[in-house]
């Protein structure tokens, strides 16, 4: 996907956020978004999605890719999300 690699941000995030309008369940869907929203910068927006990408992907069958990102999630998106706080207030 162009998420991936940085590229058509918004068309790939748009195209994530259309599939979750039909499965907002949807795991992997969450952490393509979420990883997208990092990409661009948008660090709180991004860890909002990981979470709850984290919350649903709990069980044995784990997407292997959404447990990569979301392991290092708190140490990758602490400086980030601090930053994009200090600025709103």
């Amino acid at each position: 996907m162009d998420i991936d690699r940085g590229q058509n941000l918004d068309e790939a995030i748009s195209l994530v956020e259309k599939a979750l309008s039909i499965d907002p369940d949807n795991a992997s869907f969450l952490d393509s978004l979420g990883w997208g929203y990092y990409k661009k910068g948008i660090y709180a927006r991004a860890v909002k999605e990981l979470e709850r990408a984290i919350a649903i992907d709990r069980g044995p069958t784990d997407s292997d890719t959404t447990r990569a990102r979301t392991s290092v999630a708190p140490s990758v998106f602490a400086m980030p999300v601090a930053a994009s706080r200090a600025t709103i207030c």
